[in-house]
């Protein structure tokens, strides 16, 4: 087991050098090199929203404007208040051909702006106040030890929610990443073709069964199917 320790340790530390690296190959214009090992840390099981905020500059210079927006829209689930990802998300859509309307941002979003993984810290750490106040308060009964338990157990509910509608509610983000993404009526190139994507277009992956095709809804009543060669998800 204390080697074990040693190892993970030792990967931290390289992963952490490799991180310094991708910023020197970002700050000196070697954006194909930085592209390279923030991949790298993604496949590892490093990837958090810095890191796909790092990525998604990364492809905005290389002009691949598609990855650009998906790895924004990645970093922006991690990290849904920061102001950086927002400002360069709404940067790269703007310079997408398709002008798609997007879902108006929901209303528990607006109000519990906060990610899987923070509401998860959020549920641990009331959960944590909540059940010795609550046996507490069965005993001594004051004021105070009351209003601790109830806004303990309140953001217990809100934080209960919000892993709910992450988990079962958030659809599966994809963007096309070629100049044109047709778009068909169903599996193979010899449906009928439905509309087109220009990179950039974002949309909602419903299914992804079948080995080279997935399909797409940009709203209730566009959707179809496009090969999995031509999107990003």
């Amino acid at each position: 087991s204390f080697l074990l320790i040693i190892l993970l340790i030792a990967v931290k530390a390289f992963a952490f050098f490799d991180i310094d690296r991708a910023k020197d190959f970002y700050n000196n214009g070697k954006y194909g090199d930085a592209i390279e090992l923030y991949e790298k840390f993604i496949k590892n099981g490093f990837a958090n929203g810095k890191i796909y905020f790092n990525l998604g500059n990364s492809y905005f210079r290389e002009g691949q404007l598609g990855k650009s927006i998906f790895y924004y829209r990645l970093a922006e689930k991690e990290r849904p208040r920061d102001g950086d990802i927002k400002y360069n998300l709404k940067f790269s859509r703007d310079k997408t051909k398709d002008k798609i309307d997007l879902p108006t941002t929901a209303l528990w979003k607006r109000i519990i702006p906060f990610s899987f993984n923070e509401s998860l810290w959020l549920l641990f750490i009331f959960s944590l106040l909540f059940w010795p106040v609550f046996i507490i308060s069965r005993i001594k009964k004051y004021t105070v030890l009351k209003l601790i338990r109830n806004i303990s157990f309140l953001f217990m509910l809100i934080s209960t929610y919000n892993l709910l509608v992450w988990k079962f509610f958030y659809a599966d983000i994809g963007v096309a990443i070629k100049p044109k993404v047709t778009v068909f009526s169903g599996l193979g190139k010899d449906n009928i073709v439905l509309f087109s994507l220009s990179e950039g277009a974002e949309f909602e992956v419903r299914n992804i069964k079948d080995p080279k095709w997935a399909q797409i809804q940009i709203s209730k009543d566009k959707k179809g199917w496009v090969q999995k060669r031509d999107i990003i998800f």
